[in-house]
This record gives structure tokens, sequence and C-alpha cells, in this order.
């Protein structure tokens, strides 16, 4: 029995044809919001976006961080898993076993899907966690170290993705987090 089919319906005066009408216009309303796929959650992000170009320019920045800095994870777990000589000669050097390369190299692999995958925000927090200490800690050894070879020489790398890395994500749309980021800031 339909909801606009009732007994009551008649009772309060409404005649079978606007109880035909009601009934059409509820079923497009029914099928208005029932239709949560994939791509209406598509085009309802796309309406968003021409509405509020901040929300725009917040998605181009996380874009642009998060592609820059997925590059770079992705050619260094690469170096990192093909014991390039320049890695492996900065290893030997300062004492450290050659296979926390290949250890190195398979997690930044790791994290750079996790960052890409859609979905799994308790996996990104990790995998940004992760980067972030691997690169301070990088930082800190070659500040420490004064370098290599020439205790002048600075790696800056490290140094560069810091802040890249922190504005991928201070700057994730709210499907990639677990919560609110900074809720000062939310919008009334």
């Amino acid at each position: 029995m339909r909801i606009l089919d009732k007994p009551e319906m008649h009772e309060k005066g409404m005649s079978k044809m606007n109880v035909k009408e009601n009934q059409e216009m509820l079923e497009k309303e029914m099928s208005k919001i029932s239709l949560s796929t994939r791509t209406s959650k598509i085009a309802s992000a796309l309406l968003l976006l021409k509405e509020d170009p901040l929300l725009k320019l917040q998605l181009i920045g996380y874009w642009g961080a998060t592609a820059y800095f997925v590059l770079n994870m992705l050619l260094a777990g690469i170096g990192e898993l093909t014991a390039s000589p320049g890695l492996v000669q900065i290893a030997v050097h300062e004492g450290y076993p050659l296979y926390l390369l290949t250890i190195l190299g398979v997690w930044k692999l790791l994290g750079v899907i996790a960052l890409l995958v859609p979905g799994f925000p308790r996996l990104k927090e990790w995998a940004y966690a992760g980067f972030f200490f691997d690169l301070t800690g990088a930082a800190v050894f070659f500040i420490a170290r004064g370098g290599y070879p020439d205790p002048g020489n600075v790696n800056w790398l490290p140094i560069i993705l810091i802040p890249i890395l922190l504005a991928s994500w201070a700057l994730r749309p709210s499907s990639r987090t677990l919560g609110v980021l900074f809720p000062r800031w939310q919008r009334a």
C-alpha cells in the first residue's frame, strides 16, 4: 500500500486526481533522493565547486601540492628500491645497512598509494604521519651531519618537501579527512 493510497487522504478532502498527482510528485522527489550513486555525488561536488570559488582554490592547492609531493616520494622510493649509487654511497658512508633502503622504498611506495587512492582516511593520516617522520628525520640528519660529502653541503629536498606535505595535509577535501581539521575556521 502506498502512502497516498490510505483512506485518511480521501477523508481530508483530497480527490483521487490530487492523490495521483501528489503520488507522482512524491515518486519524482524520492527518485531524486535515492540517486546517491557515485555519478550523482560527483555531479553535486562539481555544482558545489561552481558555487564556491574558495573551495575550488583549495582543491587546486591540494592537488598541486599532493601531485608534487607524491612525484618526489615516488622517485625517492624507486631510487631506494633500485639501490641507486648515490643513495647506496650515503648509506654506506653513514653506516646504515643497505636493507634499510629497501624498507624505506617499500614504505614510500605504499604511502604514495595510500595518498592517491580515494577513501581510507585513517590510512591517509598514517601515510602523512610516516612521510612527516621520514622527512623531518632526514632534514635533521643532514643538518646535524653537515651534509655529504662536503660538510657545507646540505640536502635541501627534505626541508622543501615538509611544507609541501603540510600544505597537502591541511588542504585535503573533507572526503579525505577523519573529521574537521580546523573547527574554528568552519563556516556557519
